[in-house]
């Protein structure tokens, strides 16, 4: 049963995560309906046309959800990575090619956040050697 209610919420998600282009999806859904309908006459090739195209509408639509939540998973891999230093070099840092502005972006801010690390460790650094230097 666990495996099931599993696999059930994975369905869920995926599905629930695609919801961003359902307005696109049931659109080009309803477009292509109407086209069947204009072309094929016999509704008993009609019916069962209609119940695949949806089924495979559907499939379509959970594999545009499991394809956004991978996504997704990467880029807070990414900033997980960022938060608790892991990454190195910002060259660590890949995401998809359809994601490449985001990584971009990513990478930008990473360095900016490296440097100013970097410039408040050598203030420190500094203000250190100037207490010496006055006791």
């Amino acid at each position: 049963m666990d495996i099931n209610s599993s696999l059930w919420k994975k369905v869920k998600h995926n599905l629930y995560s695609s919801r961003v282009y359902l307005k696109e999806f049931l659109l080009f859904n309803l477009f292509i309906l109407i086209f069947i309908i204009l072309l094929e006459n016999r509704i008993t090739i009609l019916v069962p046309l209609v119940i695949i195209i949806l089924i495979l509408s559907l499939i379509y639509f959970f594999q545009i959800g499991k394809k956004r939540n991978a996504e997704v998973e990467d880029i807070k891999k990414i900033i997980g990575g960022i938060r608790k230093n892991e990454l190195k070099d910002s060259s660590e840092i890949k995401l998809g090619k359809y994601l490449q502005n985001l990584e971009d972006e990513i990478k930008e801010m990473f360095i900016k956040n490296k440097t100013d690390i970097e410039y408040l460790k050598k203030l420190e650094r500094i203000r250190t050697e100037f207490l010496g230097n006055v006791s």
